[in-house]
């Protein structure tokens, strides 16, 4: 199976690897459990799946040790892979809970065979179905209508380049380090050192041991209903979950 995510990352469930659709030549190959960990999230969007359940489903049943400190570190792991690829804000960590994977879209596309209906490919909600319905009919139809729609494609197809060209260049930059805490911005987030070290100071964060720490420079808060400034804490030598709190501007 192969999901498409946010139109944005294609990931192959079978052989583990994630491209970027507008520049195939830019994949990462996931580790098996992290490739477990995201065959799960995709299958359940939007839905908070619990530390006991990712621990069982990809550690426990493959005959493996689980522990919370490797799910953090794969969660991690995860996180990075993806941000590499332009989609950098897809986990949110619910302390003590679980996870919860944030896509607006996911296509799944099955590979089958010529015999088989291609009407197997479609979206989770059954509108890519139907576009593939009405893209068979115009196949039917002859070929000016066949031409329109190889018009059609290639100005789709030009529209997303442009657009990925322009939108998906995300990076995660380094901003140093507080104590033992290593810092992160996604998406070059500006922030001075003495204003993260007060958020670090406002969130209550431990950075007497090992951990990271990313800066989200403008993140939507629903319970809020409005957008704020994100840190999250992940401790990496510590058997607890990620943090996140969201930084009110006064």
């Amino acid at each position: 199976m192969i999901f498409i995510i946010n139109g944005n990352v294609s990931y192959n469930e079978q052989t583990g690897v994630l491209h970027n659709v507008s520049d195939p030549d830019n994949s990462i190959p996931l580790l098996k459990p992290t490739g477990r960990l995201l065959s799960l999230f995709v299958r359940n969007n939007n839905i908070l799946i619990t530390r006991e359940q990712l621990l069982n489903d990809v550690w426990e049943d493959y005959g493996l040790k689980a522990s919370n400190n490797n799910l953090n570190n794969y969660i991690s792991g995860l996180r990075k892979s993806l941000a590499q690829l332009g989609e950098e804000e897809l986990l949110i960590t619910y302390p003590r809970q679980g996870f919860k994977f944030l896509a607006k879209s996911i296509h799944c596309n099955e590979i089958v065979s010529s015999s088989e209906n291609s009407n197997d490919i479609g979206k989770f909600d059954g509108r890519h179905l139907q576009r593939e319905k009405k893209r068979s009919v115009l196949i039917r139809g002859g070929p000016w209508q066949i031409l329109a729609l190889c018009i059609i494609t290639c100005l789709a197809l030009l529209s997303f380049g442009l657009f990925y060209k322009s939108h998906a260049q995300i990076s995660i930059t380094n901003l140093g380090s507080y104590q033992k805490c290593k810092i992160y911005s996604i998406k070059n987030g500006k922030i001075t050192s003495q204003e993260m070290e007060s958020m670090i100071q406002h969130a209550h964060y431990n950075c007497n041991v090992d951990a990271n720490i990313y800066y989200y420079s403008n993140m939507e808060d629903k319970n809020l209903n409005t957008n704020a400034p994100l840190l999250t804490y992940c401790p990496l030598d510590k058997l607890k979950p990620c943090e996140n709190t969201y930084i009110t501007r006064k």
